[in-house]
């Protein structure tokens, strides 16, 4: 057995021959030894196995296993590592009693914890029991506190939650959301025992509280997180492309971005890039989600982009507005008299025309990038808008294009399409729209992209082998990788298929012009390896390989030239043999590629090709000089032996030499040894050099070991070794010291042992050979039972539950062939201390409501009685106005607990037997409370968030649920409603109408419940039906009108009326009367809550209208949620009216003149007018025309038949006014 102090090196020696030389390898215990593997190493090929810092834990069997081709021999070896001597500390804490037989801890702390060794020893020998002492300790969570950890993740991530806990023994951790056990479910895993929850793909609904709660015998603690799942902002319906949305100009429209997301997005909009600016015809409503344009202008038009953002992302959705304008009549506010024939041919001219315009034009004109790769085809699209349809062109960098073999434009212009792109189809592409109201261009600049083609050289065609490249080492490596490629392509560099590890430059490696050259300088074997140049861009990738081969010439370090230092003198390095024994000749080189070797002796070769060469059994004529030569591609070397076998005398094998000497006599031991040259002689005891003293003498040259007053220190085994320059013999003596018997340590002793507890009585006694031990109790041999019994050896007397009969005087008798010898030893039993009603490792818990008293009992019977002490965390307690220590300490009272009074208190009962505890945790229990008032009224505006916060505090913490309208709340994976926070809050995203209502936060635990109501009312912004189209009203002149005006919301909104924009005034010829309408759900005296939806309807009335009166009118309504708007357009019709009366005029002319009759009229609209001849529609000719817009009849050369009634009519929607002519033709 090899002993050892721990943290002190150790080391296990295995020498072990054979032919051929054998192999070996260590075990501990059964298990395979690896060097270098906790502070173990293996040396001299396995000779020597080394522990550099012993440990407790080193301690076991190791086995020396030695093999060859003809068998395999073992050896075991026992190694014990004894620990630090424990000595008492001042504090009294740690005490060692009864001579050195206990060891007692009073209060045990973490540091205590560790194997402890009993350890006896005396002159012959020592013996030890080890015991395994575990302190419990509390759990304990690293970066945990008293307020929750916040944690924020998008919807979709993944996300894990640790929690990092110490204790002793090991908690057990579990984990709870939201107050409830959490369980391995969809996307959520519990890994290292608890430690880490992992959710994957989170949603929605893993919102919520966790806690990590970890337990163990000793205690609890815990970690909380809140947990808030944040989702990117979505945009209701199909925004991946825009929406292209065509109005009438001086018309309305609304752009609605519907979008949610958690937390509630904002929302921006933005005209051509830029924040757009509100004015009166442009509002923003809805919370942003609607864009309203009022009286459109043709400015209005361009690109209109929403953006919704939040904290988990951005989104957009593009619309298009194009602005479109009525047809434009050339001339149409002027008059054109045209004159025909009667029975002749006419034509009337209407030219309307359109510009073109071109879907996609920016306002800006910046051109419309198109990417298209090498080889592949892409098409341009032009569609042109207009009237006449419009002649669509292409050019090209300012030239015409036509089609050909690889451009082709589809007929009608409006496709140019590139069947293989080519690198020189790119450029400035522009599509001409020409009509004759005007042209338009739209450019596009095309970019044909090329996958990167890497520089080969001679290698050619796919699937190549690599470059192959090869260096000396310390030499430097230059590889080049050239690449064309649009656009430029990235160069990266990876070795041995790395691709997730590029490599970058450093002190050895160098990548510089971009990639394009990787420097290695001084290269290395381990730079030896693929190396792989790969070119990428967005069009495609390419790579070469370089296979690196890194040479090494061969080289050997011959012993004399190592420190530089050449010793001219020698040729070859000496080789110590031992006749008969084996021999190898080591040639090792790290040469690359693997070298040729040659073996020659005299300078002639040997058949031995290999990097050893053994000689099983030296013999004399095997000296002389042995070379090994190795060659490779990058060089050669070779290393020298000189063999000089020696010729030692004296050894006598293996075997040791038994000798025996009595207690205080001298010894000799002799070793003959003899050689040329003559050998010297060295001594070692237990394997460390033995040097010449006082008490050892060498004698002969030190052929003879001299021992003076043996002892029994001296027992060991003793070599010999004789050595000259050709080898070495080894002589082995075991040497034996008979001593007497002597008792070790306090004679008589006296001891003390707890009741019931075990007891050992050693009889520690020196001599050799060993002596026979028996024992006495009151000078009476010892009955042995099972409660009582001596260990096999006889040096102790084990007692497994101590009673008090035991108790007496004890005799230990030790006899040898050198005397005898006594000891005695008085045992005393005691009685510790025993608190009532405790269990080794139970915990009272005691639960009590706050502003109560409560008692801990600690009931202790105790020989002699002990003495009481209570601590509350750790921290001893002393009586204080709240807190009375009662019957002896057997009582601690606390009147009206408090909070601070919540945690672990510990009943100490010590005498000098020993100790004992009682643990007690303390609860002191608050009911729940809410902060702020009882009932709380919330008005918020529809589709506006709202968070209702329950901030709730009791003990223990209480659970929270939430009531709408008396009915239970749940999460849930929707996105408008969500309980955060561990309940403290409920957020609605989105708030609609029906969220109004009554809300309840209920917060509970064992103490009792508490509740605070929230009155959710929700506002509504006004609604103007029919708003979204202006509103066209005809009157007669003189008669009355009304416009009605509907509009809801909620409060119900306030009307205004404006005229041309300014408020209406009342005066006698204009009267405002309005008057208002409910129409409610339920037909009965109804509270407001109950009100599902209120229309509110105006009207406007003009009385004996006029002409004055044509105005646009706009009905505005509005209330504390918004505002709505509608627009009417109202019209005032005057019936016709003649200028010069109405009735009868008569006309007398003479044939063959001219004459003209005039009917001037007036009326909104403008009358038509028309002429009847004696009640017939008047039939025109050459000589009867209308001019003026037909309000004059002309008579050119007048006839007799012209005589008659003629009649003109003027009529519009208003009426109808007439006025008659007689004429006569004389």
């Amino acid at each position: 057995m090899v002993a050892v102090v721990v943290n002190n090196l150790v080391r296990l020696e295995c020498e072990a021959r054979g032919i051929p030389a054998p192999s070996l390898t260590w075990l501990k215990d059964g298990s395979p030894v690896t060097s270098f593997a906790n502070g173990i190493q293996v040396l001299s090929g396995g000779r020597i196995l080394a522990l550099t810092s012993a440990q407790i834990s080193d301690t076991g069997r190791y086995t020396c296993v030695a093999v060859n081709a003809a068998g395999e021999k073992q050896r075991d070896i026992d190694l014990r590592v004894y620990g630090s001597p424990v000595l008492a500390d001042s504090a009294g804490r740690l005490r060692i009693l009864s001579g050195g037989r206990q060891l007692q801890i009073s209060i045990a702390e973490k540091s205590d914890a560790g194997l402890y060794s009993c350890m006896a020893s005396n002159v012959a020998g020592t013996a030890k029991k080890d015991y395994s002492l575990q302190v419990y300790t509390r759990p304990t969570i690293s970066n945990s506190g008293s307020h929750p950890t916040e944690i924020i993740v998008t919807r979709g991530k993944s996300i894990s939650l640790e929690c990092e806990v110490e204790g002793i023994p090991q908690p057990t951790v579990s984990w709870m959301k939201d107050g409830r056990p959490l369980t391995k479910g969809r996307g959520m895993e519990i890994m290292d025992e608890g430690r880490v929850v992992q959710l994957k793909n989170v949603h929605v609904s893993d919102t919520g509280r966790y806690v990590c709660v970890a337990v163990n015998i000793a205690g609890m603690t815990d970690r909380k997180y809140d947990l808030s799942v944040h989702t990117p902002p979505s945009i209701i319906g199909n925004h991946r492309t825009p929406e292209n949305i065509s109005v009438v100009e001086k018309s309305s429209v609304s752009l609605n971005c519907e979008a949610s997301g958690i937390p509630l997005p904002s929302i921006t909009w933005l005209k051509d890039g830029w924040p757009i600016s509100l004015s009166s015809s442009l509002r923003i409503l809805s919370g942003g989600r609607i864009l309203r344009l009022i009286q459109i202008r043709t400015e209005d038009a361009g690109q209109y982009t929403c953006v919704v953002r939040n904290a988990a992302g951005e989104e957009r959705k593009i619309f298009r507005l194009s602005v479109l304008v009525p047809p434009h009549i050339v001339g149409e506010n002027t008059f054109e008299d045209v004159k025909v024939k009667e029975k002749q041919s006419v034509t009337l001219t209407c030219e309307v025309t359109v510009s073109p315009v071109i879907a996609g034009v920016d306002s800006d004109g910046s051109p419309e990038d198109v990417t298209v790769i090498l080889n592949s085809p892409t098409s341009l699209v032009c569609e042109a808008y207009s009237y006449p349809p419009a002649t669509i062109t292409w050019f090209k960098n300012g030239t015409p294009l036509e089609s050909n073999r690889n451009i082709h434009i589809l007929p009608g212009g409006r496709t140019l399409q590139i069947l293989n792109a080519q690198e020189d189809n790119a450029g400035r592409y522009a599509c001409v729209a020409t009509n004759e109201a005007g042209e338009m261009v739209k450019h596009y600049e095309v970019k044909v992209y090329i996958p990167p083609i890497i520089n080969k050289g001679d290698l050619l065609g796919p699937g190549l082998s690599p470059k192959e490249v090869k260096i000396k080492v310390n030499n430097t490596l230059t590889l080049e990788c050239e690449a064309y490629a649009i656009p430029s392509a990235s160069l990266s560099w990876y070795k041995d298929g790395q691709a997730s590890q590029p490599l970058k430059s450093d002190d050895h490696v160098t990548i510089a012009a971009s990639g394009h050259t990787l420097q290695i300088k001084e290269a290395q074997i381990s730079d030896t390896g693929r190396y792989t140049c790969v070119a990428s861009n967005i069009a495609g990738e390419d790579e070469l390989d370089f296979d690196v081969n890194i040479q090494v010439p061969p080289s050997f370090q011959k012993l004399w030239e190592i420190g530089n230092m050449l010793d001219t003198g020698r040729r070859g390095e000496a080789k110590d043999v031992i006749i008969n024994n084996p021999i190898s000749l080591y040639c090792e080189t790290n040469a690359a590629p693997a070298p040729t070797l040659t073996w020659y002796k005299d300078g002639r070769p040997l058949t031995s090709r290999g990097r050893v060469l053994q000689i099983p059994r030296a013999k004399v004529e095997d000296a002389g000089r042995y070379m090994c030569v190795a060659v490779n591609e990058a060089g050669e070397d070779s290393l020298q032996y000189d063999i000089l076998p020696p010729v030692i005398k004296g050894a006598d094998g293996d075997l040791p030499e038994e000798v025996t000497v009595l207690v205080n006599k001298s010894v000799m031991m002799e070793c003959l040894s003899s050689g040329s040259p003559a050998p010297r002689s060295s001594w070692q005891k237990d394997g460390q050099p033995l040097l010449e003293d006082e008490h050892h003498k060498f004698l002969s040259n030190g052929r003879i070991l001299q021992v003076l007053n043996s002892q029994i220190t001296d027992i060991g085994r003793y070599v010999c070794i004789a050595e000259n320059t050709a080898g070495s013999a080894k002589k082995y003596f075991n040497l034996n010291v008979h001593v007497p018997p002597s008792v070790i340590g306090p004679n008589p002793e006296n001891l003390t042992v707890v009741v019931n507890n075990f007891i050992s009585l050693t009889c520690e006694v020196s001599g050799f050979p060993p002596p026979d031990l028996s024992w006495l109790k009151n000078e009476q041999p010892i009955k042995l039972n099972t409660n009582a019994f001596i260990v096999p050896g006889g040096r102790t007397l084990q007692i497994i539950r101590a009673k008090v009969s035991d108790g007496g005087e004890y005799t230990c008798i030790a006899i040898n062939q050198a005397g005898e010898s006594k000891k005695k030893v008085s045992l005393t039993v005691y009685v510790p201390p025993s608190i009532k009603d405790h269990g080794s490792e139970s915990l009272s818990v005691v639960n009590v409501r706050e502003g109560t008293s409560v008692s801990l009992e600690c009931e202790s019977n105790a020989v002699p009685p002990p003495v009481i002490t209570w601590y509350k965390n750790g921290r001893m307690l002393t009586e204080s106005a709240q807190l009375e220590i009662l019957a002896d300490g057997q009582m601690l009272h606390i009147t009206k607990a408090e909070v601070s009074d919540t945690g672990q208190y510990v009943c100490r009962a010590i005498n000098v037997a020993g100790r004992d505890d009682k643990n007690f945790h303390l609860n002191v229990y608050v009911p729940p409370s809410i902060e702020g008032p009882e009932n709380e009224v919330i008005v918020e505006t529809v589709s506006n968030p709202v968070t209702l916060t329950c901030d709730a505090t009791g003990i223990p913490p209480p659970s929270i649920a939430w009531l709408k309208n008396h009915k239970p709340i749940e999460n849930s994976g929707s996105l408008e409603v969500h309980i955060l926070s561990g309940g403290s809050k409920l957020q609605i995203a989105r708030s609609q109408h029906s969220d109004s209502g009554n809300y309840t936060c209920i917060a509970s635990n064992l103490e009792g419940k508490a509740q605070k109501n929230y009155i959710l009312s929700i506002q509504v912004p006004p609604n103007v039906a029919g708003a979204e189209i202006p509103s066209e009203v005809s009157v007669l002149l003189g008669e009355n009108v009304e416009l009605v005006c509907n509009a809801n919301g909620i409060p119900t909104p306030l009307i205004q009326w404006l005229k041309e924009g300014k408020p209406v005034v009342n005066s006698e010829r204009e009267r405002i009367r309005c008057f208002y309408l409910y129409l409610l759900i339920k037909y009965q005296i109804i509270k407001w809550d109950e009100i599902m939806k209120c229309w509110v309807k105006l009207s406007f009335r003009i009385v004996r209208a006029q002409a004055s009166d044509v105005a646009v009118y706009t009905c505005v309504a509005s209330n504390r949620a918004g505002v709505d708007n509608k627009h009417y357009s109202l019209q005032v019709l005057v019936p016709p009216s003649l200028d010069n009366g109405m009735g009868t005029e008569e006309i007398t002319i003479v044939k063959g003149s001219s004459t003209s009759m005039t009917c001037f009229t007036d009326g909104t609209p403008a009358p038509r007018m028309s002429w009847l001849r004696d009640g017939q529609h008047l039939g025109l000719d050459a000589d009867l025309s209308i001019s003026s817009q037909g309000m004059v009849l002309q008579l050119i050369k007048a006839e007799t038949e012209d005589s008659g009634r003629y009649t003109c009519i003027a009529s519009n929607e208003a009426g109808e006014v007439s006025k008659h002519f007689i004429l006569k033709v004389l």
